[in-house]
């Protein structure tokens, strides 16, 4: 689904990410983690566009995404789940998942204007995806709030909905767990969770709730000061001395074992 060979990305002089290499399969669910400042984020930016690598390839089913601006990446098929909430905070939830249906407009300026011909066929469209999403995330009762009234975590869950309604092969979610209490963390997984099965898509997660990640996640990438350290099965990952050194700490690395998050 995804293949990243030898990513290098430099801002002046400092490197920020190292010749970074990583395959996603199709279908999986794919965890990025590390300390802060390892890289995780800008090499979501540069699969999405907001970056221009140094070096290196991007192919997403088969096609090389570098070059692309952000909205032709989005219409190759990858959506995003941005880490600070990117929502319209007084529209309502309803109009906030549109918003990502957006991307699939192809109806022209004049059948909009007279609101004939493919606009209204694909209004229906929109709005039919737009409720299905709604439903999978149990947003029914607030479809009609204004996104700037509701609680945060429901607010991420709005942010996932958006994503999902560009109806992406491959979604990128950046810290979906972060600033959510443990029951949130959980419906968040269990969300997750659902959408990969009932989508059938392609996740790529990253976060800094090492637990949670290693719960859901079938494959796990770890980078540290821009350069890829590990990668494997959760397992295999959270023995692995040198991430225990660089980003679980000792406790958890004589412990050899993790909670699991429920859903």
């Amino acid at each position: 689904m995804l293949m990243v060979k030898n990513l290098s990305l430099k801002f002046g002089g400092i490197a920020v990410l190292n010749s970074i290499s990583m395959d996603v399969a199709a279908g999986s669910i794919h965890a990025l983690i590390g300390p802060n400042g390892a890289g995780k984020t800008s090499l979501l930016n540069c699969i999405t566009g907001f970056y221009r690598p140094s070096e290196g390839s991007i192919r997403f089913r088969g096609n090389e995404l570098i070059g692309l601006r952000p909205d032709q990446v989005s219409r190759a098929g990858v959506s995003r789940m941005f880490q600070n909430i990117e929502l319209f905070p007084h529209l309502t939830v309803l109009n906030n998942i549109l918003v990502g249906c957006h991307v699939h407009v192809r109806y022209s300026a004049l059948e909009a204007a007279f609101r004939i011909g493919r606009m209204l066929k694909g209004e229906v469209a929109h709005l039919e995806a737009a409720e299905e999403i709604i439903e999978l995330l149990d947003l029914e009762a607030v479809r009609h709030h204004k996104v700037a009234n509701l609680a945060y975590g429901v607010q991420k869950k709005v942010e996932l909905g958006r994503a999902l309604a560009m109806r992406g092969r491959l979604l990128l979610l950046d810290e979906p767990f972060s600033g959510l209490s443990i029951e949130e963390k959980q419906d968040m997984a269990r969300y997750m969770l659902e959408t990969w099965k009932e989508l059938k898509i392609t996740l790529l997660l990253i976060d800094h709730d090492v637990q949670a990640v290693a719960d859901i996640a079938e494959r796990i990438t770890v980078l540290n000061y821009g350069g890829k350290i590990a990668d494997g099965t959760s397992d295999e990952v959270l023995s692995n001395p040198e991430v225990i050194a660089a980003y679980l700490g000792t406790a958890m690395g004589s412990a050899g074992q993790h909670e699991r998050v429920e859903g």
